[in-house]
């Protein structure tokens, strides 16, 4: 008799996890770029997206196997890290991504788990703080400090990366929420559709 598992046949599943393998490295390797940048914006960004790979891993005790759409969202997370501090930095706006990724790094820590939708976590409602004011605010928080990003260093290609990284992360909090609404939709405590129109805003606090 042979076991299904030593058979030797590659599975999707199997390819979604060697491409969710390569999509975290990548990251990681992305944010050290930005890391040896050495200026306040880079540095700041580099180690928020860093923070983000290494609460992961702890996490979720390994890699988190990807299925489904899973394995295509995470690709949004890459574009911040192809953004390039060139040219003279505006201090303030330099400063702000630093603040922006302390708050970030924070909140991440705080969850003790990098909340993508490709990791079981993620797979129920969630409803304290921070998750009580915005529906998604860690991609608020991202949204927010890829703005300052283009402000501290402006350029053609930043404001372009940042536009698509912005489009991407509302794109894919909408997908998250279709999820959740099917995921809760028997829930014997609270739907995802009762916690929107108790929690109205997305991103920003009475905002948006």
């Amino acid at each position: 008799m042979h076991s299904p598992h030593n058979d030797g046949n590659v599975t999707l599943r199997d390819i979604a996890h060697l491409y969710h393998i390569s999509f975290i490295a990548i990251r990681a390797m992305l944010a050290v770029r930005l890391i040896g940048t050495a200026t306040v914006a880079g540095c700041a960004l580099g180690a928020s997206e860093l923070a983000a790979v290494v609460v992961t891993l702890i996490g979720s005790k390994g890699v988190p196997r990807a299925d489904g759409w899973a394995t295509v969202i995470p690709l949004i997370y890459l574009l911040p890290l192809l953004m390039n501090p060139v040219g003279e930095a505006n201090h303030i706006a330099s400063v702000a991504v630093m603040l922006f990724a302390i708050v970030q790094i924070t909140l991440r820590i705080r969850m003790g788990l990098c909340l993508s939708v490709s990791t079981p976590f993620y797979r129920r409602l969630i409803t304290g703080w921070p998750f009580s004011e915005v529906r998604h605010p860690l991609y608020g928080i991202e949204m927010a400090m890829v703005s300052a990003f283009v402000i501290a260093h402006t350029s053609a290609w930043n404001g372009t990366v940042a536009l698509v990284t912005i489009t991407g992360l509302y794109v894919s909090a909408r997908i998250e929420e279709q999820f959740l609404r099917w995921q809760t939709r028997h829930s014997e405590t609270l739907t995802y559709a009762e916690y929107s129109k108790k929690v109205r805003r997305r991103f920003i606090p009475k905002v948006w």
